[in-house]
């Protein structure tokens, strides 16, 4: 069995969605490293109330929505 890693794309229109996730009262977000820089792009209001993940691999997605008990040998 090969398992590969699956590595998180760049989103485009992070702030908008992050503004939408906000005003739908969402606290924390998992968004791809790669889109770190966009957060300051932010309002400092909005940065200071939400979580922030930063996500390299799909891995590390479901780990963070999941929580830590999550085990990819479990899924495959």
């Amino acid at each position: 069995m090969t398992i590969a890693i699956q590595y998180v794309l760049p989103s485009s229109g992070v702030n908008q969605k992050v503004l939408a996730a906000a005003r739908a009262g969402l606290k924390t977000i998992i968004l791809p490293r790669h889109n770190e820089k966009d957060l300051d792009d932010l309002p400092e209001e909005v940065r200071e109330k939400m979580d922030f993940i930063l996500v390299d691999t799909t891995d590390e997605v479901l780990k963070a929505a999941l929580g830590e008990g999550f085990d990819r040998a479990v899924c495959d």
